[in-house]
């Protein structure tokens, strides 16, 4: 099967990073041609590093709907500049940098080149508002499509279609999840190479088993899985099958164990976890590395040099209260309330669901 990439990129300082380089030497095991399409300007000593691995590189800022109107540039170059290319493929790749690959595409690659669809990715969500069929759709970050869809007028429209949103959320609304229900609607078949239910079907099943491995993964290594409470917190929000978009979750730890290539950075970053309650991604790196043989240093040199935290709270009191101080610590959302017998109460919504009763040191 002959596959082309367009991959998305940006970084703040026009620098890329030995993280990106893996990924792509990983990605072209698999896909013959990749296209480059950075956010940002990189100087042409910088580009040598993608000699061997791409076939365009396009490094300007423009600032338009994040990766979408990347890959809404990349997909015009396709098809106007490798017209051969974009005929003669199988597949388009749409792949952007958000990730860490942590592992590999070999059984990713084996198992839906011989799945039948026209279009997949690697993980799959949806809400249940209004219903599960409106919002279901494949997630961004890894899209591959068919000839049988990327060559169609429908798509070739919609992707040069593609306008500026500055919001992440119209972003997601009108491309992540208008791409999968653009293909539903013109009777398309997609499929996921790992989706959420398969997930939470493994979870029904293996509950006790996981519960002793993710405690010897992490268990003797802080105090903080020396308290009971905490251990039935974090499991609980592992084990919690409502959850969605589960690469920004706790989940993340059965995905990788399930053979799933990718962690996702914002999880890994202390500071903007947003969709964690209890972050089993303190232990990132005992988790990455009991799973995969991948090198943690990619990861720690590309926090340094970005000033992402990866710091890790030994503190129980710490840990349980990480998750209040997000981007997303709005006073109609979350709510943190201490009463005078001195206990944290936090609302999502004004709806209690956490109470925590500090201990009390006097001296004497």
């Amino acid at each position: 099967m002959k596959r082309v990439a367009i991959f998305a990129h940006y970084d703040a300082k026009g620098v890329i990073d030995d993280y990106v380089i893996l990924y792509l030497n990983k990605l072209k095991k698999f896909v013959d041609n990749i296209l480059f399409i950075s956010d940002c300007v990189i100087d042409e000593k910088e580009q040598e590093k993608l000699a061997g691995l791409t076939i365009f590189n396009l490094c300007e800022r423009s600032n338009f709907s994040k990766d979408f109107g990347s890959y809404k540039k990349g997909f015009q170059i396709l098809m106007t500049d490798y017209p051969e290319i974009f005929r003669d493929s199988d597949e388009l790749i749409f792949v952007n940098d958000s990730c860490y690959c942590v592992g590999d595409f070999d059984k990713v690659f084996a198992e839906m080149e011989t799945t039948e669809c026209d279009a997949w990715g690697l993980a799959d969500d949806y809400t249940n508002i209004p219903s599960k069929y409106d919002s279901y759709h494949l997630q961004s970050y890894f899209l591959a499509f068919r000839r049988s869809s990327f060559q169609q007028e429908f798509f070739i429209d919609f992707i040069k279609g593609i306008k500026n949103y500055a919001q992440p959320a119209d972003i997601v609304k009108h491309y992540e999840e208008g791409t999968s229900q653009l293909l539903l609607k013109n009777n398309k078949k997609i499929s996921v190479y790992l989706p959420r239910d398969k997930v939470n079907e493994y979870i029904l099943h293996n509950y006790k088993t996981l519960t002793k491995e993710i405690s010897q993964i992490v268990g003797n290594k802080s105090k903080i899985f020396q308290s009971p409470d905490i251990i039935r917190k974090i499991l609980g929000d592992i084990f919690d099958v409502s959850t969605h978009n589960q690469i920004h979750s706790n989940k993340f730890l059965i995905q990788i164990k399930l053979g799933f290539p990718l962690v996702k950075r914002v999880v890994i970053d202390q500071s903007r976890t947003l969709f964690l309650k209890h972050k089993i991604s303190n232990f990132w790196e005992e988790i990455i590395s009991h799973y995969t043989a991948f090198d943690c240093n990619l990861i720690k040199s590309h926090a340094k040099r970005i000033g992402v935290n990866l710091k890790k709270s030994d503190k129980v009191s710490e840990f349980i209260e990480l998750s209040i101080n997000d981007r997303i610590n709005k006073k109609f959302f979350i709510q943190k309330k201490v009463t005078k017998g001195n206990a944290i109460i936090i609302k999502v919504f004004r709806i209690p669901v956490f109470y925590f009763k500090k201990r009390i040191t006097t001296k004497t």
